[in-house]
């Protein structure tokens, strides 16, 4: 039987007054050996868009998150003899549960935008972005799912954080998503996504678990 759990908590960025909300569902399929975190994201789309519009988007934008993530780490326990299950490893997925027929809900909410580029953000997303659209480099979702999986943004920008320098990033951070939306999601990421915020460890059924490739 899957176990399932709420990873949640609030983000206040060090520099500048930037705070958001992190939250997805995390479920372990104890038959399948696999681990999913999933975020519900509630889209408003422009009311001019038809029902097929929306869906190609959601569909592009699922596609991305699946390329991001999946098939790429699994959590390998420290002691396999400890084990009762699953002793080769518990597959990590991500996928984003994308409404768009709007519902009353407590989890991740955007706005879609058409027209001018005013900045896309955690909350709203402007079509204009090239990074946001349905082909070619679509990183920018990606990027911003991260955000609601607990990531924070490791690039440089006085006006959204003041005061921050170089020095405050890590030193491989222009190298991942945190910095540029169409690089990739890199190990420590996965590592935060998973022992920080999903605290895997307090759930899984092995005493501790590390971080491993496919």
């Amino acid at each position: 039987m899957a176990e399932r759990w709420n990873a949640s908590g609030r983000i206040k960025a060090k520099f500048g007054d930037i705070a958001w909300n992190y939250s997805f569902v995390v479920t372990y399929h104890p038959d399948k050996c696999r681990v999913t975190f999933r975020p519900k994201v509630q889209l408003t789309f422009p009311s001019s868009f038809k029902q097929a519009k929306k869906d190609k988007y959601v569909k592009a934008w699922s596609e991305a998150v699946a390329k991001a993530f999946n098939n790429k780490w699994k959590l390998v326990p420290v002691d396999p003899q400890r084990c009762e299950q699953c002793k080769d490893g518990i597959d990590i997925r991500v996928r984003v549960k994308f409404v768009t027929s709007w519902t009353w809900t407590d989890d991740q909410e955007v706005t879609v935008h058409e027209g001018e580029d005013k900045g896309s953000n955690m909350t709203n997303w402007y079509l204009e972005d090239g990074d946001f659209g349905t082909t070619g480099k679509i990183g920018g979702v990606v990027h911003e799912v991260c955000h609601m999986l607990g990531l924070e943004d490791e690039y440089l920008n006085e006006k959204h954080y003041p005061g921050k320098k170089e020095s405050d990033l890590p030193p491989d951070h222009a190298d991942g998503i945190m910095d540029d939306p169409n690089k990739p999601v890199l190990d420590r990421h996965m590592e935060i996504m998973a022992f920080n915020k999903a605290k895997v460890n307090d759930h899984l059924p092995c005493p501790t678990y590390k971080l491993a490739k496919q």
